[in-house]
């Protein structure tokens, strides 16, 4: 209720100078209340003083009042020097609560030091106690310090427990939710889904393999076993979602885990890889549905970057195909090593503009010539090549879809043999130094028309290579994972859309 209330008030939150004020006065409320509970204690609960002559004074009027400005000026000057009032209760830590003990502490000394100095000066010039006829009992300042860390901590303990433990459930739908990894990872996650406003997941346990974790609890989560039990643990505890907080872990491990549950109808969710969290490109809440990536298991691929540094640096590229699936990557790539100008030449006018935009705005310093051309297209392609004069050309246009080219064998031709041996013979007319050609492994024993066309002109290049100064060199990509038109996106459009996955 007064969270709703609070929320309708200041939908954008409360401004950062209100919060402080409003932490201030919590804050001297409470170093009020601490002192006047340490004088209620020294009184053994009672609210007067016995006077040398037998009389019963009051402590209230005649200590508590008299004192209490000096305790909240005190403590207000000590809290706002180690910066206290700008802490937020809500996100509460030992760190936080260690400050307090440590403001509480310098308060405390300042305020006992001050006192003494008063009765000292007091009595040299009076003659007489400070407080007289009252006695001011000693163990107030032990009190009071106890006091102080005690009602403080404990009032942002409190806050923070409001928000974590007191939302909004919504028991029948929440998402039961089992989190492999009982490591800092997973702690991490288990705190995020605490400080969410509504109760959408409902954690029943962690998985993980150390025999040290095995029963422990952890924010009162119990771990409920090893991971090659999740199986029967998820159909025990009717998991909806499993949650993999192992950020270390290889796509092997992740693959193996996944592959208990077959059948099971769950959905699988993970947290970046470490070294993403390392470089702090992402951060450990930031929770994704597993992806294709994660169980493939290929090794990475380690680049020569210097010695492709040296060559690219300074000299002009042209990428064909520049807005591919392929070439766009390519692209991306090159422009990593400073080239002199990149050059894209691409047909469809629409990717080339994608490709440009994108390039413009993440490499402003790098020379981009965005060229709308036909590969097939002899004449423009010398135009291009004399206006340019590229020292390298990595050819990625083509046409690549199997089941479209069986449809259309003679544009196949045309584009993926025709193509290539416009751009490879005014390669070598213009004395272009590097020609890559990316092929595909459908050129290996070929029994498609695309297969055919991409074999043959892998054979045309070959043959130049001994012709000219012009080094050709031919590279063959398998599918290359989830680019356009590839089979990784299908399989995801035909699951979203519920099947079959053909």
């Amino acid at each position: 209720m007064v969270r709703a209330h609070v929320a309708r008030l200041y939908p954008r939150g409360i401004d950062a100078r209100y919060r402080t004020t409003l932490s201030v006065l919590a804050h001297l409320c409470l170093f009020a209340l601490a002192f006047f509970l340490s004088f209620l204690v020294a009184h053994d609960f009672t609210f007067h003083q016995t006077a040398p002559d037998d009389t019963r004074l009051p402590w209230f009027t005649g200590l508590f009042l008299k004192t209490l400005p000096f305790v909240l000026l005190i403590r207000f000057a000590v809290f706002g020097w180690m910066h206290q009032y700008r802490g937020s209760w809500r996100y509460v830590g030992l760190r936080d609560l260690f400050s307090v003990v440590v403001a509480s502490h310098l308060s405390a000394f300042i305020f006992i030091a001050g006192y003494f100095v008063c009765e000292n000066v007091a009595f040299r010039i009076y003659g007489r106690p400070l407080f007289e006829p009252l006695i001011f009992p000693q163990r107030v300042f032990l009190f009071d310090w106890l006091f102080t860390i005690a009602v403080v901590c404990s009032a942002r303990i409190a806050f923070r427990f409001y928000h974590e433990e007191i939302r909004p459930s919504q028991a029948a739908s929440a998402v039961r939710l089992l989190i492999v990894g009982a490591g800092d990872a997973g702690e991490a996650i288990l705190r995020e889904i605490f400080r969410m406003p509504e109760e959408r997941y409902l954690v029943v346990g962690f998985l993980d393999d150390a025999a040290a974790k095995q029963h422990a609890r952890i924010h009162g989560v119990e771990v409920l076993g090893r991971t090659d039990e999740i199986r029967a643990i998820c159909t025990k505890e009717d998991v909806d979602e499993v949650l993999l907080a192992i950020p270390s872990a290889n796509q092997r491990t992740i693959r193996a885990i996944i592959e208990r549950c077959e059948g099971m109808n769950l959905r699988f969710r993970t947290v970046p890889g470490l070294t993403d969290l390392i470089a702090g490109r992402v951060q450990v809440t930031q929770i994704r549905d597993v992806d294709i990536e994660d169980l493939l298991g290929r090794p990475t691929v380690t680049l020569d970057t210097d010695g492709i540094g040296q060559y690219l640096r300074q000299r002009c590229v042209m990428v064909t195909g520049a807005g591919g699936s392929i070439g766009s990557e390519m692209c991306r790539q090159i422009a990593r090593f400073e080239p002199k100008r990149l050059v894209l030449l691409e047909q469809v006018e629409n990717n080339l503009f994608e490709i440009d935009r994108e390039l413009r705005r993440t490499c402003p310093t790098l020379d981009v010539a965005a060229v709308v051309a036909d590969v097939c297209d002899a004449a423009r392609i010398e135009q291009v090549f004399a206006a340019e004069k590229p020292s390298a050309v990595f050819h990625a246009a083509a046409h690549k879809h199997v089941p479209m080219m069986e449809l259309n064998p003679g544009e196949a031709v045309k584009n993926n043999i025709v193509g290539t041996r416009t751009l490879a013979d005014t390669a070598i007319r213009h004395h272009v130094e590097k020609f890559v050609m990316i092929s595909t492994d459908k050129a290996v024993n070929p029994t498609s028309i695309m297969g055919c066309t991409k074999r043959v002109a892998e054979m045309y290049v070959q043959h130049l290579s001994t012709r000219g100064s012009t080094q050709f060199v031919t590279v063959r990509f398998g599918n290359v994972l989830g680019s356009s038109g590839s089979v990784v996106p299908i399989f995801r459009q035909q699951i979203a859309a519920g099947g079959p996955v053909t």
